[in-house]
């Protein structure tokens, strides 16, 4: 909050950019049904510091679209701007839940794609502070 304050956008498309590195990683390690080899070499260990480092980031950022979400849409309530959030996330667990098996291959590019479209979209949404600035008065 000291160095953040009434930056949480700056924040959001650095921690997402990482997740993404992660992902990549990921995805660029394991065959897919676009390319036939892994494209970077991986072992174990150096999946699970992909997977281990996509979680992290994407864990940190959970917490911060939220607030951001409520500082968006500032008067709502902040119940009602958490409720969207969880419904969105909700339905897009199920999406990919139900990719069928036959398109596993592809389910790491996805992710992938997934994340730096988050990004993207983060990169142009308004960055505002309504009640930031309301409490602060």
């Amino acid at each position: 909050d000291k160095y953040f304050q009434k930056r949480f956008k700056v924040l959001l498309i650095g921690i997402l950019c990482c997740a993404n590195v992660f992902f990549c990683w990921f995805a660029l390690s394991l065959p897919s049904a676009i390319w036939s080899d892994d494209v970077i070499p991986g072992n174990y260990a150096t999946l699970m510091i992909s997977m281990t480092g996509a979680g992290l980031f994407l864990g940190a950022a959970n917490p911060l679209f939220l607030e951001y979400a409520v500082e968006l849409t500032y008067p709502l309530p902040e119940s009602v701007s958490g409720s969207l959030m969880t419904l969105f996330n909700n339905t897009g667990g199920l999406i990919f839940l139900c990719i069928p098996p036959s398109e596993n291959k592809i389910m790491n590019i996805y992710m992938s794609v997934t994340v730096l479209v988050t990004t993207f979209v983060t990169m142009v949404m308004p960055e505002r502070y309504l009640r930031a600035e309301l409490q602060a008065e």
